[in-house]
């Protein structure tokens, strides 16, 4: 369970009101991360090493032509 991703790419990170962000995105939010392809490739490809302590229970895609197809979605949502 996660935040709605509609509009994500470009978005600032940890920025859907009334989500619960861990303390680690929050942090790196705080930094200025921002949702480019290029950040959700390498967050796509290993969660907890691009945000160390994150709570995301997702390992990674090994494969980059299936983070690009999932960027490539991500980018074609609409925000709602």
């Amino acid at each position: 369970v996660g935040p709605p991703l509609h509009g994500i790419v470009g978005r600032r990170a940890a920025s859907v009101d009334g989500f619960r962000y861990s303390s680690a995105i929050k942090a790196e939010a705080s930094n200025g991360l921002t949702w480019t392809a290029d950040t959700l490739n390498e967050f796509l490809a290993q969660p907890q090493r691009f945000i160390p302590s994150t709570n995301m229970g997702f390992k990674g895609l090994l494969h980059e032509a299936d983070r690009r197809a999932v960027i490539e979605y991500l980018a074609a949502l609409k925000k709602q």
